[in-house]
């Protein structure tokens, strides 16, 4: 008697089955998403402001070089050459974000790239890459305190 229950139950669960479907093994291991990182300088830092400082110059002693950039995405950048004339050089237009939107184009009559940091931006080379060597350090303006 116990023999055709046992029979009779594992012909049932034989018949509750499809025979089609296929059964995935379980897994308690968590598959986590990526994590995508969107947090950038546009996004994340308090870059609009006034930035202040003396780039170097090749034939003269500073460019003393001031660049407000506004939320609307302008901007104006006043350059005065240091030993050479006291009358600053000022453009106003407009700028854009790179696609990693952590520097931006000022688009001028000769286009100036800068990457924006936690209260600096620091002028890249016309390839849009930081400047290296010894006077990399000395391509920094300062945001100026409001």
């Amino acid at each position: 008697m116990k023999k055709g229950i046992i029979v009779l139950a594992a012909l049932l669960v034989l018949a509750a089955c499809d025979g089609n479907k296929e059964t995935l093994p379980r897994s308690t291991e968590v598959v986590k998403a990526p994590v995508i990182d969107m947090h950038n300088a546009k996004n994340s830092l308090d870059w609009a402001g006034v930035y202040e400082g003396v780039l170097p110059c090749a034939d003269c002693e500073g460019i003393q070089t001031t660049v407000t950039l506004n939320m609307d995405g302008t901007y104006e950048m006043s350059q005065t050459y240091l030993g050479k004339t006291s009358d600053p050089l000022i453009e106003n237009g407009t700028f854009n974000w790179s696609d990693s939107a952590s520097s931006v184009l000022l688009e001028s009559t000769l286009p100036v790239q800068f990457f924006v940091a936690e209260n600096a931006l620091f002028k890249l080379d016309s390839d849009g890459k930081r400047i290296q060597g010894p006077l990399a350090s000395h391509y920094r303006l300062a945001k100026k305190a409001e």
